[in-house]
């Protein structure tokens, strides 16, 4: 279960509830977001943090594409990916794209 109380276009709305269900593939997001959440602790407050404050848009956008690199992934991903991943799975659960901007996360 994922909740944002903080998004992009957030201002005069609720927070958006999210349930992922974990996945036997290797790669579940789930999985990893257990083991870094352990990693973490599971305390409320921005989900990726360096020395107890909120990382940047900068920092995650270096350290994603260091994690990209390392993993050799094959294909161009930005973290701009996650938002076009996000708009993708929520046509295909049938939203439209005005009820789809509720959704986005931006980073």
């Amino acid at each position: 279960f994922v909740s944002f109380h903080s998004f992009k276009h957030y201002v005069g709305r609720t927070s958006s509830d999210h349930i992922i269900h974990e996945q036997a593939s290797s790669i579940c997001p789930v999985k990893h977001m257990r083991k870094y959440i352990a990693l973490r602790g599971d305390f409320a407050g921005p989900l990726f943090i360096s020395r107890n404050s909120a990382i940047s848009r900068k920092q995650f956008a270096d350290f994603f594409r260091a994690a990209i690199s390392v993993s050799k992934i094959k294909g161009i991903f930005t973290p701009q990916s996650f938002r076009i991943g996000a708009a993708s799975w929520w046509a295909h659960q049938g939203l439209s794209d005005s009820q789809d901007d509720f959704y986005r996360l931006s980073i």
